[in-house]
Formats: structure tokens, C-alpha cells, sequence
């Protein structure tokens, strides 16, 4: 009961705190639209104080935003793009909160863990701040400590959620969206991110697909320092890109675009915030790819479909591009075909850069979004995250080398993994990327086949066969079975009537047989005539 209490108290707490970050917003929002007086300089757009509100809320409301800035199905496009710009850099813990996290994790001061720690962060976020350390043994490694009380308050806000999901239920997002499936999602999301052995496992895994490119550089995780709370990495310095000659930008320009569309067509797994925070340059060209909370996963069918968009894309096929939105998504309602394949065209017209007409991919992919939206086309949550990210990896590329080509680099590697899934040495390229296309139709069919045999074995499945056009075969089938019959009739009679031929005095069965035999003629001439 004093649990219940206590808890109630917190979530009380918690919501005057909701309430009045809240009002503060309303007031801004109502003066800027209003009045048309804002309340500080810089962007016009007035969702700029939702942002600020997230951002003031904490890790939960800032996961909320950057949930909704993937839906811009359920949100204007305004607030979408601005929710996409959420930041979570925040003041840093003082020492004595870093010092209770380390000893509340390990039961032991940072002192006694490592050789050194330095406590001036390297890094502070809504989540989670980075330390640099050294090991015992000599090794410099970076210490990423989660912010104190999060799980708790990740509790409450998603409690507060649910407890009032009845009334936001009825609320115009409510009826736009699943709201307990929203929750659930959500809190999945935070879950997953507070739980710093998720990030490490990440880690592993992008370093060993990573590992064949030379030159990229993904940090080892030192899992006996990491916890829940607590990963602990090896130290990975970073310059700035504008220290590297032009040779050195060219080739981390190349190294970025591989390793960020490898993992995608070889694992069905990518990096889903690829700022520049989360890469850190090298001497030499060479990059570091750091910060592995943020991870998405592709399906094999998402994957095959990625690989017929480069087609598409690489040939300008407009009409394939819209097919393939259609695939993609979920229609919710009315479209027109012949209007989406021409905002598909000109999406293909707009994202081509003038010159060399180089396709922008990850701008080609936000479009499609955009353009499923307005012919009432749900495309996948995943679609626009990887698109995202795309545009973000491209973005960097091309500040470092104008002319990298992200839809070049990913036709090379979606090339070489189609080789190895269909003709391992077969060289003509362009063949086996447009076999592809055939290839996609294989798995449903297959799927469907076994379905249905499934379905016929539980005794599920009905087959109603309808014939067309064969009622003269029936008919002729028919009247031959009457003439077989009338025959075999009339040739025992016959054969009684000749056995008792010879004896007059019993001629009555030769008679009624006669007869039977002429009223039977009667009907099969009846039938065969008014058929």
C-alpha cells in the first residue's frame, strides 16, 4: 500500500513537471502563431518549441520525438522535419554522481577500477556521458556512463502513458494510431537503449562485418567493465575532416559510403544515426564508427526489394519505382495509379543532380515517403529510418568528396552480393542485377504453394472446379452410355428368345421382352431427340 502511494506521489510529481513544460509551450506556440511575435530568433518554424519541450522532458519525451519524426503520417511535415533534429546534449554529472554510478555498478571508486579516470567528459548526452580511462594494463579506453535515476524515470512516464491511454485514445492522434501498440513500442525502444550490453552486441556485430574493409575502424568492446548501465570501449580519437588532405577525404568519403551500405545488404542490419558525432576521422583517411544505440534490421524481402530499387533507380524505370512503392506499403485508401507514377518521375527528375545526373538515394527514398503519403500508401517504419540514414551518410560523403556516389556504391555491392547468391562467377553485372527482378516473384510463390498444401492436408482448403463449353461432351457422353445399354438389353433378349425358340407353348416371355425392348427404343430416340 505505502509502495502504491509512493509511486502515485512520483507520478503526480512527474506529471505537474509534464504540465508545466506543457503550459510553457502552449504560451509560445499561441504567442508566435497568434501575435506573430516569437519568443527568441532563429528558425521560423514555430515547432521548434515542441523540440525544446522534448528536449526539457528528458530521454523519454526526446525517444517520443524522434518515434514521431519517423511517422510523419500521424504528424505534419513541419513538425516531422524538426522532431528529426532532436538533440540530447545536455550539462555534464557533476564528479561525485560519476563516481556513485561506477560504485553502485562495480562496488568499487573508479579509482580502484582503472589506472586513471579522468572525470571531464568527453562527450554529454540526455543518456549517457563518455570518460576516458586507462586500464591496468596500459589500455586507453572511453567509459560510457548512463545518466543516474533513467530507469526510473522511464518507468514513470511510460506508466503515465498507459494509465491514461483510454483518454489520448480518443484524442485525434488516438484514432490515427494504435495507442497501446504505440506504448509498447515505445517503451521497447527505451528499454532496449538503456541497456548498455544491447549497444556492446551491436558493436561485435558491425565489427565483424565491417572487418574485411580496410581502414575502417569499430571499437572492441572490453566486456568485463560492461554492464546495463556501463560500457566500457577502447579509446578511438577522432581529427577534424578539415585536417585531411584531398586524397585522405576522398578515400574516408569511399571508406563512410561501404561501410554504411554493407552491413545493409549483407546482414540486413544498419547504423541508424550516422551524425557526425557518431564518426570520427582519422589520420590517413581512414574512420571510426562509434555510438551503436541507434540500430535498425531489414527483412530478406526488404532487402530484395532494395536491391530492384538500385535497378530502378540506376535505369530512371519510373514505373518500377512506383511498383515497388506499392509492394512496399500498405494502400489505406484510394490512388491513382497514372498520378503516382508521375510524381514518382518527377521525384526521380528532382533528386537527379544536374551535370553528371547522379541519383541522391537517401533523398530519393524520404521522397518516395512523401509521395506515399499523398496517394494514401503506408510505407514501413524501417523505409524511412534506413532513408534517413542514407541521407544523413550521403550528406557526409559529400562534404568530404562532391563526387561520391552513394547510389554507385551501393549498385557495387548489392552487385557482388547478388553474384553470390545466384551466379557466384558470373561477370556481366547488369544480368544479375535485373534477374533479381524475376527472382523476387520465387519466395511468394513458394509460400503460397506451401500454404495451400497445408491447408488441403488439415482439411482447410476447398477446390471448386467450374467447367465452360463442355456440355456437348457431357451430352454425347450421355447418350452414348444409353445406346451401350440399350444394346446390352436387346442382346439378351435375343439370345432368351432364340433359347426358347423351339418350344411355342412359352411365348409370352419372348413377347413382354419385345415389348420392353421397343418401349425402351422409344424413350432413348425421345431423350437423344429433345436434348
Amino acid at each position: 500500500m505505502v509502495t502504491r502511494l509512493l509511486w502515485g506521489y512520483r507520478n503526480y510529481r512527474r506529471i505537474g513537471q509534464i504540465l508545466r513544460v506543457a503550459l510553457g509551450l502552449a504560451w509560445a506556440m499561441f504567442r508566435e502563431t497568434r501575435f506573430k511575435k516569437p519568443l527568441s530568433s532563429g528558425s521560423a518554424n514555430p515547432y521548434r518549441h515542441v523540440r525544446r519541450a522534448l528536449e526539457e522532458l528528458g530521454p523519454t519525451f526526446i525517444k517520443l520525438g524522434q518515434f514521431l519524426s519517423a511517422r510523419p503520417d500521424l504528424i505534419p511535415a513541419e513538425l516531422a522535419s524538426e522532431l528529426a533534429q532532436l538533440q540530447d546534449k545536455v550539462l555534464p554529472l557533476k564528479r561525485e554522481e560519476v563516481r556513485q554510478q561506477l560504485s553502485r555498478s562495480f562496488g568499487r571508486a573508479p579509482e580502484e577500477m582503472f589506472r586513471l579516470f579522468d572525470y571531464e567528459p568527453l562527450a554529454a548526452a540526455s543518456i549517457a556521458q563518455v570518460h576516458k580511462a586507462l586500464l591496468h594494463n596500459g589500455r586507453e579506453v572511453a567509459v560510457k556512463i548512463q545518466r543516474p535515476n533513467l530507469q526510473r524515470l522511464a518507468r514513470e512516464d511510460l506508466s503515465i502513458l498507459r494509465n491514461h491511454k483510454r483518454r489520448i485514445a480518443r484524442s485525434f492522434p488516438g484514432r490515427l494510431v494504435d495507442v497501446e501498440e504505440f506504448i509498447d513500442d515505445l517503451g521497447r525502444k527505451i528499454r532496449r537503449e538503456l541497456d548498455f550490453t544491447n549497444e556492446a552486441f551491436n558493436m561485435d556485430t558491425f565489427r565483424g562485418i565491417l572487418a574485411p574493409i580496410e581502414g575502417v575502424i569499430v571499437p572492441q568492446v572490453h566486456w568485463e567493465y560492461t554492464t546495463k548501465e556501463i560500457l566500457v570501449m577502447d579509446y578511438t580519437p577522432g581529427v577534424k575532416p578539415e585536417t585531411l588532405s584531398s586524397g585522405e577525404r576522398r578515400l574516408a568519403a569511399w571508406l563512410l559510403l561501404r561501410s554504411l551500405l554493407l552491413p545493409v545488404f549483407q546482414e540486413g542490419i544498419f547504423h541508424g544515426d550516422p551524425h557526425p558525432g557518431n564518426i570520427l576521422f582519422q589520420p590517413g583517411g581512414r574512420i571510426a564508427w562509434v555510438d551503436f544505440g541507434s540500430v535498425g534490421r531489414l527483412d530478406d524481402a526488404f532487402r530484395r526489394r532494395m536491391m530492384i530499387l538500385l535497378v530502378a533507380v540506376a535505369q530512371r524505370d519510373a514505373a518500377k519505382v512506383a511498383e515497388l512503392t506499392l509492394e512496399w506499403g500498405q494502400v489505406a485508401g484510394p490512388y491513382n495509379p497514372a498520378h503516382l507514377y508521375e510524381d514518382t518521375a518527377e521525384l526521380l527528375e528532382r533528386v537527379s543532380r544536374l551535370g553528371k545526373g547522379q541519383v541522391h538515394l537517401g533523398q530519393l527514398m524520404v521522397g518516395m515517403m512523401e509521395i506515399s503519403l499523398t496517394h494514401n500508401i503506408k510505407l514501413p517504419e524501417s523505409f524511412l529510418l534506413l532513408g534517413r540514414a542514407l541521407l544523413a551518410g550521403e550528406g557526409q560523403a559529400r562534404r568530404l568528396d562532391p563526387d561520391a556516389d552513394l547510389l554507385g556504391a551501393a549498385l557495387t555491392l548489392a552487385g557482388s552480393r547478388l553474384q553470390e547468391q545466384l551466379v557466384p562467377k558470373l561477370e556481366q553485372e547488369d544480368f544479375y542485377l535485373k534477374s533479381l527482378i524475376y527472382r523476387e516473384s520465387l519466395p511468394t510463390l513458394y509460400r503460397h504453394t506451401g500454404e495451400i498444401l497445408a491447408n488441403l492436408s488439415r482439411g482447410r482448403q476447398q477446390v471448386v472446379f467450374s467447367h465452360q463449353g463442355l456440355e456437348p461432351l457431357a451430352r454425347a457422353v450421355e447418350k452414348a452410355g444409353l445406346y451401350i445399354a440399350l444394346g446390352l438389353i436387346s442382346g439378351i433378349l435375343l439370345v432368351t428368345s432364340r433359347l426358347q425358340g423351339t418350344d411355342q407353348s412359352n411365348l409370352w416371355p419372348v413377347i413382354l421382352g419385345v415389348t420392353g425392348v421397343l418401349w425402351l427404343f422409344t424413350l432413348v430416340l425421345w431423350k437423344i431427340t429433345w436434348k
